[in-house]
Parts: structure tokens; C-alpha cells; sequence
């Protein structure tokens, strides 16, 4: 079952875009989230502060589009850490945000799939 707080978000997402519209934005997170995941852990690699604190911008608006306050702030912090050259903690903080987007990919996907 999904975490109540994303079924309160999913259910809102629907009565305002229609079921159809919801799936399609939903989907097109599930796509960009993926993909800026994966550019944040090869950006990490790197030590690439700008691009760092770009990509975690992106990802703090990508996780506003779903309300969930965690990856928005993990994001926030993720971006404040680049613009810093603070990596003490970048490496747990993009541990976290990953958690977190794994945990709600799943919850989208229940929802997605029980509504098919």
C-alpha cells in the first residue's frame, strides 16, 4: 500500500488534472527524478560544485511537483552544501534523497498500478 501522506498527494494530483493528466505527470517524474539521481552521483564523483548545486536546484523543483517536504529539503541542503564547497556530508545527504526517491517511486507505482 502507499505511504498515506503520497495517497493524500496522489489524490489531490488527480482532482486537479484528471486521472490521465496525473499519470502523465507522474510518469514524467518518474523519468526525470531517475535521471537526475543518476547525474547528481556522477556529479558527485567529480566534485563539480556548480554543477552539483544545479542539478540538487533541479531536483528540489522536480520534488516540489509532489509535495514531498523530505527530498525538498534534502535538496535544499544538497544545493546550499555545493554552493559551500562543503562535502563533509554529501555523500549521506545523496544517500538520503536516494532513500527517499526510492521509497516514493515505489508509492507512485502502487498508486499507478492500482488505478490501471
Amino acid at each position: 500500500m502507499a505511504d498515506s501522506s503520497f495517497q493524500e498527494t496522489y489524490s489531490t494530483m488527480q482532482e486537479l488534472y484528471g486521472a490521465d493528466g496525473c499519470q502523465e505527470i507522474l510518469e514524467s517524474f518518474i523519468d526525470e527524478s531517475k535521471k537526475l539521481i543518476s547525474q547528481l552521483k556522477a556529479a558527485d564523483t567529480g566534485g563539480d560544485n556548480k554543477e552539483c548545486a544545479r542539478l540538487a536546484h533541479q531536483f528540489k523543483g522536480l520534488a516540489s511537483v509532489v509535495t514531498h517536504e523530505e527530498m525538498i529539503a534534502t535538496s535544499l541542503t544538497l544545493e546550499k552544501s555545493a554552493n559551500e564547497h562543503d562535502w563533509s556530508k554529501w555523500a549521506e545527504l545523496l544517500a538520503q534523497l536516494d532513500g527517499h526517491l526510492s521509497k516514493l517511486l515505489t508509492d507512485i507505482n502502487q498508486c499507478l498500478k492500482k488505478d490501471k
